[in-house]
C-alpha cells in the first residue's frame, strides 16, 4: 500500500493503532537470538531504557508531507553499541517514568527540550539481550526546526533521514555487522547513504512504518 500522507495527525493515528501485540518485524533476525521479553531464568529485574523517535516537520512546499527523523551515531567510546546508529535515549533513572527518561535523554544527547504536547505516544517495548535492557520507544513531533546541541561524550554525529525514504522497500537490505561481543553476523537493516541502521533501532523504525502501512492514507 502506498503511504501518501505523513502529517502529524497521520503519525499520531498510526502510533495509537491496536493489533501489534504479536507483530514481528521483518528486520528482526534469528541470528540475533532475541526473545520477545526478558527470559525468566535471568536473575534480578533487568534494566530499562527509553528512546525517542523525533520527527521534524518540513515546512517547504515540496516536502510538507515528508518529516525528518533524527538519529544519532553513538560514540566509539561507549561500553554498549559503540559507533552504532541509534535513537536518542538511555537508561531509566530511579524515580523516573520511561517517558521522562526518553525526554531527559533527548535533551542531554542532542539538546532538544520536548514538551508534553510534542509526544504522540509509545511503541512496543523490545528486549536487548547483549545489554540486558528492555527498551521502550516514544514518538515525538516537532512543527519547527529545533536547535540542536550534541553531547560529544555520547554522540559522534547527528543524522537526519527523510521518513519517506525509509518507506521504500529498497531501503531494507542486509549487511555484515559486528555485535558488542565481536561476533560478525549478516543482519537485516536500513541503508541510508553510508549508514547502516540495524538491531533494536531498525526494529523500532520498522514498527512505525508497519503501523503507517496498516493505517494507509
Amino acid at each position: 500500500m502506498t503511504i501518501r500522507l505523513l502529517r502529524r495527525e497521520d503519525i499520531a493515528a498510526a502510533v495509537l493503532l491496536d493489533g501489534f501485540e504479536n507483530w514481528r518485524s521483518p528486520l528482526d533476525s534469528s541470528s540475533l537470538d532475541r526473545p520477545v521479553t526478558r527470559p525468566s531464568h535471568l536473575t534480578g529485574n533487568g534494566r530499562h531504557a527509553a528512546v525517542m523517535l523525533v520527527l521534524v516537520a518540513d515546512r517547504t512546499k515540496c516536502a510538507a508531507d515528508d518529516p525528518k527523523l533524527l538519529l544519532i551515531r553513538r560514540s566509539q567510546h561507549l561500553r554498549y553499541h559503540a559507533g552504532q546508529i541509534a535513537l536518542p535515549g538511555g537508561r531509566q533513572e530511579p524515580g523516573e517514568t520511561l517517558l521522562q527518561t526518553a525526554v531527559r535523554e533527548t535533551e542531554e544527547e542532542i539538546g532538544i527540550s520536548l514538551q508534553q504536547h510534542d509526544i504522540l505516544g509509545s511503541l512496543r517495548s523490545i528486549y536487548i539481550p547483549p545489554s540486558d535492557f528492555t527498551l521502550t520507544p516514544f514518538v515525538a513531533w516537532l512543527d519547527d526546526e529545533p536547535e540542536v546541541s550534541i553531547q560529544a561524550d555520547e554522540v559522534d554525529e547527528l543524522i537526519t533521514v527523510r521518513l519517506r525514504s525509509l518507506l521504500d522497500p529498497d531501503a531494507q537490505t542486509t549487511s555484515r555487522v559486528v555485535r558488542d561481543n565481536g561476533q560478525a553476523i549478516e543482519a537485516p537493516c536500513y541503508q541510508h547513504e553510508n549508514h547502516v541502521v540495524w538491531g533494536a533501532t531498525a526494529l523500532v523504525i520498522s514498527e512505525l512504518i508497519a503501523r503507517l502501512s496498516a493505517r494507509g492514507d
